[in-house]
């Protein structure tokens, strides 16, 4: 039996297809029939949720912010093997004067406007559908829906204004928008990762009840500090579970977690206010204000403690940075968590035979390989999907399918026959599936 000195050689998911790698497998030969057995790895996907405060708060920040979206999509392009699998959607955190535990609202008080918008992602002329896709294909091009380029859409998508509600509600606003809604439909996937990044200048005021706005003090945003969370001193504050008005931030981090079967595929990125200290001071009518926690330029943000509570509810899988700088392309990105998505496998097109196999009809040119390839997935499981592939027909039609080619550059030095085994598809294998493969062998 021959037995080969090489092991399998892997590479992260993250890393991107190239047409020409190739793989040579620990081979196995019994009774003459060398097989193998690869683990495949598809390109990571990625959904990218952006909740935007788009209140007067964020006035004086949105110069700032437009220059970093466009940043964004660079920074992204420099993760390891380039972009994964991308959709990209953008919201606001404009629910109106509808709170969390009411179905609908028709109440308008400056410029909170019944359900505002109403978790729906944005639309924009340069992007077809509700969000940006972007995803790489087998044949090693992008496959995108939308016009230009993928920073200058972004930065469309993203430049949402300061005209909504000044009762920004991100947290509920992420829920609505994630939870079945008909508008959004498609964003999230199933086998994707989930990053959502907030972007705010104030912290989250989600309420209960649009009484909370509609009363007569509906002009006292200080509200949402003073029922939303609790100090013990300045720099030491949390959320508030007991507010009969506002509900608590972990009915939102269970929310999320529960979208995904591993709770370890969701993301969170804060960009706001840094969660201390809280401080305030008294107006020129008595009336109790927030100070700002950090101020860049002519801009200011207000501390974002609820916000920063929920990030922390994902240990090792969030980022809070403070929105008062001039490059906020580290909590845009999320990077840290990004770069570790994935898993491994083999990604390439190309197979090395270390055996030479038994040639079929030796008459024909080339070497007419009897072999069996198949794609399982989910090999060790109870739902084991098997599927057969194809050879190829004179011009690779029938995809998926595999055929054998002459290869001397790469696997010359392996065999005398030089050959490799190419398996040509459309779109890249569905998530645990392994390439199989048994070849008769001289």
């Amino acid at each position: 039996m021959r037995v080969s000195r090489l092991s399998l050689v892997l590479s992260f998911a993250v890393t991107a297809c190239a047409d020409r790698t190739v793989m040579r497998p620990a081979p196995e030969q019994q009774q003459k029939v060398w097989t193998f057995d690869l683990p495949l790895a598809s390109p990571p996907r990625v959904d990218i949720l952006f909740v935007i405060d788009d209140s007067p708060a964020m006035r004086d920040h949105e110069a700032n912010l437009v220059a970093n979206f466009g940043r964004f999509v660079d920074v992204l392009g420099t993760i390891s093997g380039g972009l994964p699998d991308l959709h990209i959607g953008v919201m606001t955190s404009d629910l109106g004067t509808r709170g969390a535990s009411d179905s609908h609202s028709t109440a308008s008080v400056g410029g909170c406007v019944g359900d505002g918008d109403n978790g729906a992602l944005r639309h924009t002329p340069g992007v077809e559908g509700a969000f940006i896709t972007d995803r790489p294909t087998y044949a090693g091009a992008r496959e995108v829906n939308y016009t230009s380029s993928l920073a200058d859409r972004f930065a469309e998508l993203a430049s949402v204004g300061s005209h909504g509600c000044a009762f920004a509600q991100p947290l509920e606003a992420v829920r609505t928008a994630l939870d079945h809604h008909p508008a959004n439909a498609g964003f999230l996937r199933e086998d994707a990762n989930l990053a959502i990044v907030f972007i705010s200048a104030q912290d989250d005021c989600t309420f209960e009840h649009s009484s909370f706005v509609t009363g007569d003090s509906a002009a006292d945003v200080f509200r949402c500090t003073s029922n939303g969370i609790t100090c013990s001193d300045p720099n030491t504050c949390s959320p508030r579970s007991d507010s009969p008005t506002m509900p608590d931030v972990t009915r939102y981090a269970s929310f999320l977690r529960g979208l995904k079967a591993d709770p370890a595929d969701v993301m969170i990125g804060v960009v706001a206010g840094p969660p201390t200290p809280v401080m305030t001071h008294a107006d020129p009518m008595g009336a109790t204000v927030l100070d700002p926690s950090c101020t860049f330029e002519a801009s200011a943000a207000t501390p974002a403690v609820r916000l920063a509570a929920l990030a922390e509810s994902f240990p090792s899988r969030e980022r809070v940075t403070s929105i008062c700088q001039a490059d906020l392309t580290d909590g845009l990105v999320l990077s840290s968590c990004v770069v570790g998505i994935g898993g491994r496998g083999f990604s390439g097109k190309l197979v090395c035979m270390d055996v030479d196999l038994i040639d079929l009809d030796p008459e024909t040119a080339g070497v007419q390989a009897e072999c069996t390839v198949s794609d399982v997935q989910h090999p060790t499981a109870a739902d084991r999907r098997e599927r057969v592939l194809a050879r190829c027909d004179a011009t690779a039609s029938n995809l998926p399918c595999w055929h054998m080619i002459s290869d001397e550059p790469q696997c010359g030095h392996y065999t005398r026959q030089n050959l490799a085994m190419s398996i040509e598809r459309a779109d890249f294998p569905a998530g645990d599936t392994h390439l199989v493969v048994a070849c008769a062998a001289e």
